[in-house]
């Protein structure tokens, strides 16, 4: 068995089991428990308490009436309501501050008015006092008995209910928000008074209600521009409104998830965000995403990628395989949870936004928040989809006939003559048989189901969600592979009467298990001669004596991935004052991944060295967090604007375990999984510790909702540097003006609605480069038997921090009543002090050792996105929406290049860089490629005849429309890039050699005089042919596309219906996704050279109880 092992004294800020970590357990246990505990006992409402009862602190000084009522509200967590329109003709009021009961207060403020009050639970109601009455004659409990209003909030333009309205009374008191159908359950206890009904885009209107109102109502909506007044954004430790924002920030919502067929929520994000770039590495349910915010800050590939936060908790970007090969060498771990219970992701781009996550945030944040319980009445939500994939492309390759005729033209040319152990193909198999392995390997129907129900709802200060989903999707390989996938998510929030605290819980749970093969059967499928043999004869494999890889033998291999994940939060937030509240997030994150690999002797070719000796791997990968993070809030008038301060800690620690077992020489395939039967058993474990601190705070001042200035800053420390390496200070300051509501604009500008300029500029730092890399490491070893231990990397306590300094510019415009809005941002990222490799002399024994590079990399750019209200009447609606983004990237600067192993790259040039020969043409003499001899010297040669080329995305974006008719609604999205990459022919071999081709070959050179674009067939010009494989003519922008990527289609069952079957809403959906892609690319796919995005349909049915 072999262990790595650390021996190093680790500094004492992360070694011992200080206090704070070990109250970071412990509150995780208790948030545990108390998460249950609300959930069984919250539920049981507590009586009002009686104002006679209540002591509170109370004064005021030549004020009036309703502010000192408000005020009492506020003071008493009591509401108050007015019965009387008299309540606001009293000025004037003075009350000597003191300690009294919430009764006397009121006595004292109401003494020389003709109002009396009177409590109804917790409520407070103010009527008219009636003169000449008895005073037990005088009561208004007639008055105030709790009363239910309930309605339906509908769009005016289509009538479509609208979910999450805001319904209050005009009066006083808490309000509620409408469910999925619009309705709304408001209980008050006034008999009349006026409703307050607000939605985000939509006007505000008031509604009357009496005794005589006819109950359930229908309130009607009309639209307005006002998406920015009142679309909040998360932006991590506080929200926000898009107007009042001073960051960039990107937000995809829950409408938009839902109407994709996808399996990882990162898959519903390409292409609808501006400077966010992400590519799905696999077409496999299960597969891997990489993703990048404004380009590549890092020299590093695993120096990249961003923060993500799951309901405020840090989750894991980086996959936990540990066993290599297969169709899927990486996994992403955002696979284990379900789109279905995201509410909304945003991404945090600009250092405004991102430098209060400081190092964490350096490459950009990913807010993930779940889906939480509403105000209103108990709803079941279901949801069932199901569909099938597809390949969308297949690439066209020789027949038979063409490919034994490149066969037979190679070895011609070569003067060669064809054997039984070269040419198989040609005179052992059968000649006369064709198959197209494509379809036969890739060519399958795969199957795509999900189910999901949910329970939603509030009782009392309490609203909490239970869900469940299940899902399953199969691949279009042969055989039975499967992707499975259950989750469970709860959430529980609760708020006192007094409105001072509040309660939030999450908790989740997610499995999932991924039958795989462990061959990449999309090479095989393109690449294996046509006339390739027969996969069975009477039901074994045919090895047809060793001259082929029989694609079928995974069938007889076993491979399964299994992972699950916990990930559960508190947060606790009490207001001390009305300006003072503090807040508290306990959090803890557990990923557990197990791989099991099984080679049985059934899978092996007879013909080979191990032929009899079957094996299995085994591993397990366990990573678990963390998080205590303890805030506190101020907010204040300040110099005529408004102050808000956050101050907090941060104390996070990781711990990450992984075991890999290799076992062999099983004396049956039915005993691979029994560890006690094999021969030979080879094992390797790991343990690494992540330990971070961090002081946060954060100051906004808002003037006139007009002049807007965030400044925010943190400290962090990382047990990832050595002593006196450990702490880094980052910070950023962002402002922004509205200069549409300058009077002077106003008065001239009928058509500019929103107009608002932009200016962020911080520091953030990056600890991404793996635990323990500034000390030295030793890993056990032996020779002939003999244990021993052997150094693995030396150590070098001086490297700190990489650093990152962001610049961002925008301009932010609404016209026509913010019909049209536009968004248009620069953005400038420098990265340096690079955290890379410093090469060293070989006789040291280490290639390397880590270090600090004064290297600088730039990442430029413009975004730009468009969204508008195209048209809008009662039948009929469309709206747009489009985002671009031009990024460019280069390499600004990087001194003592030639000492480091970036040798090869090129100081002011863009990255990722590549060197590529110069083509020049096939010499019509011989029918070899020829090259340019750059500098003269009468050869070809590795080192002085390339020329540098680049592969940055030139531009990237999305489109979008949706069209809503009737009770049919319609969403199109396209989306684009543009790029310059290697074509399809470098993923191919030369041809003539014993592989299939694409057709593209036949036009090769046959004879003196042919003038030809392709070489003549032979196996004896490899050389020649990888140069030209990956020569300048094959560099092009072949690889651009615009991909139609989803289509969704919707029907909502009319009002009336829904009635009569006793239902709140139910809607049948059918959507498709990846439906064609228009491109010059002739391989499977432009953006993966393994299984591409498969062609999805899906048919769902929403049912709202």
């Amino acid at each position: 068995m072999q262990k790595k092992t650390v021996f190093a004294n680790r500094p004492a800020l992360f070694v011992a089991k200080t206090q704070w970590i070990q109250l970071m357990r412990i509150s995780v246990c208790c948030s545990t428990f108390l998460m249950l505990a609300m959930q069984l006992l919250l539920a049981n409402h507590s009586k009002a308490q009686r104002i006679e009862d209540v002591q509170i602190r109370f004064g005021i000084d030549n004020q009036s009436l309703k502010s000192a009522l408000q005020q009492l509200q506020e003071r008493s967590g009591f509401n108050i309501f007015y019965l009387s329109p008299k309540a606001d003709g009293y000025d004037h009021i003075s009350l000597p501050e003191g300690q009294r009961s919430v009764a006397a207060t009121l006595e004292l403020l109401l003494q020389h008015t003709s109002l009396q009050y009177h409590q109804v639970e917790h409520s407070i109601v103010l009527s008219e006092r009636v003169k000449g009455v008895r005073e037990d004659e005088n009561d208004v409990s007639s008055e105030v008995q709790q009363r239910v209003v309930e309605g339906t909030v509908i769009s005016a333009s289509d009538g479509k209910p609208l979910e999450g309205a805001t319904v209050k009374l005009k009066q006083g008191g808490v309000g509620v928000m409408t469910g999925k159908d619009g309705i709304f359950h408001l209980t008050t206890p006034i008999y009349k008074g006026v409703l307050v009904v607000t939605f985000v885009g939509y006007q505000t209107q008031e509604v009357d209600f009496n005794p005589d109102t006819q109950i359930p109502m229908t309130i009607k909506l009309a639209g307005e521009g006002n998406e920015l007044e009142e679309a909040v954004v998360n932006a991590g430790y506080y929200e926000t409104t898009k107007r009042l924002s001073t960051g960039n920030i990107s937000k995809v919502d829950a409408v938009t998830i839902g109407k994709q067929p996808v399996t990882n929520v990162l898959s519903a994000l390409i292409g609808r965000m501006s400077g966010v770039q992400i590519n799905q590495n696999s077409g496999l349910a299960g597969g891997d995403y990489s993703i990048q915010i404004r380009g590549r800050n890092s020299l590093r590939t695993e120096g990249n990628d961003p923060l993500y936060l799951l309901n405020g908790v840090p989750f894991p970007s980086t996959s936990f395989n540990q066993l290599t090969g297969g169709v899927i060498p990486q996994s992403n771990p955002l696979n284990v949870l379900s789109p279905t219970d995201i509410l909304s992701i945003e991404v945090l781009k600009d250092a405004d936004a991102t430098a209060i996550y400081g190092s964490r945030g350096a490459n950009g944040v990913v807010l993930i928040t779940t889906k939480k319980g509403r105000m209103g009445e108990a709803s079941i939500s279901m949801q069932a989809q199901t569909g099938i994939t597809h390949l969308a492309k297949k690439m066209e390759l020789l027949n038979t006939a063409q490919y034994l005729e490149m066969r037979q033209e190679a070895f011609a040319n070569d003067k060669a003559a064809p054997t039984l152990a070269n040419a198989p193909d040609l005179l052992l198999w059968d000649t006369t048989r064709y198959t197209d392995w494509q379809k036969v390997l890739l060519g399958g129907t795969g199957h795509h189901s999900t189910l999901n129900a949910s329970l939603s709802g509030a009782a009392n200060e309490i609203q909490y969600l239970l869900s469940g989903t299940y899902g399953s999707e199969t691949t279009v390989f042969p055989g039975n592979y499967t992707f499975k996938r259950g989750a469970v998510n709860s959430s529980l929030n609760y708020t006192s009467k007094n409105r001072k605290m509040t309660l939030q819980s999450s908790l989740m749970y997610g499995a999932s298990s991924n039958t795989l093969p462990t061959e990449n059967l999309v090479s095989l499928a393109l690449q294996l001669p046509p006339d390739a043999p027969e996969p069975y004869i009477g039901g074994q494999l045919n090895w047809a004596k060793g001259t082929w890889t029989n694609p079928f033998k995974y069938m007889e291999q076993s491979s399964v991935t299994n992972s699950n994940n916990m990930n559960a939060s508190l947060t606790v937030q009490y207001r001390l004052l009305s300006n003072l509240s503090i807040k508290a997030l306990v959090s803890f994150n557990k990923i557990m991944f197990k791989e099991t690999q099984l080679n049985p002797v059934s899978a092996l070719d007879p013909a080979g060295a191990d032929a009899l000796i079957s094996s299995s791997l085994f591993a397990d990968n366990t990573e678990t967090g963390y998080n205590l993070e303890p805030q506190i809030e101020y907010k204040n008038k300040l110099v005529g604007g408004a102050v808000q301060v956050l101050l907090g800690t941060t104390f996070q620690e990781n711990n990450r375990q992984g075991r890999t077992l290799a076992a062999s020489g099983f004396s049956s395939d039915a005993l691979m999984e029994q560890l006690g039967n094999a021969e030979e058993l080879r094992g390797n474990s790991s343990f690494t510790q992540y330990r971070y601190n961090a002081l946060f705070g954060r100051i906004n001042y808002n003037s006139s909702d007009r002049y807007l200035l965030n400044i925010t800053f943190r400290r962090d420390g990382s047990s990832r540097f050595g002593p006196g390496k450990q702490w880094g200070n980052f910070g950023a300051a962002g402002a922004a003006w509205i200069f549409s509501d300058e009077k002077f604009l106003k008065k001239q500008s009928t058509w500019l609605s929103m107009g608002k300029l932009r200016l962020s500029y911080g520091l953030t730092g990056s600890d991404q480069i793996g635990d323990y890399a500034y000390l030295d490491t030793y890993q056990s070893s032996g020779v002939y038997l003999i244990p021993g231990l052997a150094p693995s990397r030396l150590a070098n306590e001086q490297f700190g921090w990489e650093v990152n300094k962001k610049l961002e510019i925008a301009l932010e415009t609404g016209f026509l009543n913010n019909r049209i809005q536009m968004d248009m941002s620069y953005f400038r990222n420098r990265s340096s002090n690079q955290l890379i490799g410093y090469q060293l002399p070989d006789l040291t024994g280490f290639p390397s050792v880590q270090a600090n590079y004064p290297a600088t990399i730039q990442n430029t750019g413009y975004e730009f996105e468009l969204t508008a209200r195209v048209m809008s009447n009662g039948h009929f609606s469309w709206k747009a929406n489009a985002n671009f983004t031009l990024p460019y990237n280069r390499l600004l600067a990087f001194p003592d290049i030639e000492k480091s192993s970036y040798s090869n790259l090129v100081v002011g040039k863009p990255r990722p860089q590549t060197f590529a020969y110069v083509f020049s043409a096939v010499d019509p003499e011989t029918g070899t490629f020829q090259f340019q001899d750059l500098n003269g010297d009468g050869a070809i040669s590795a080192t002085d005849d390339r020329i540098l080329l680049s592969r940055p995305p030139a531009y990237f974006g999305g489109v979008g429309n949706s069209f809503t008719m009737g009770h049919f609604d319609t969403d199109i999205f396209l989306q684009f890039a543009r790029q310059d990459d290697f074509d399809y022919r470098s993923s191919f071999s030369m041809p003539g050699m014993q592989q299939n081709q694409p057709v593209e070959v036949l036009e090769r050179w046959k004879q003196t005089g042919d003038g030809t674009p392709v070489a003549k067939f032979s196996q004896a010009s490899a050389t020649l042919y990888n140069r030209w494989a990956s020569s300048d003519i094959n560099f092009n922008g072949h690889k651009s596309y615009v991909r139609l990527r989803n289509v969704a289609l919707s029907y909502h069952v009319p009002a009336g219906r829904l009635q009569r079957l006793k239902m709140k809403d139910v809607r049948v959906n059918l959507e498709a996704q990846n439906l064609y892609t228009f491109t010059k690319y002739k391989g499977l796919d432009p953006e993966s050279l393994t299984l591409p995005p498969l062609r999805t349909f899906v048919i769902g049915l929403n049912i709202t109880l």
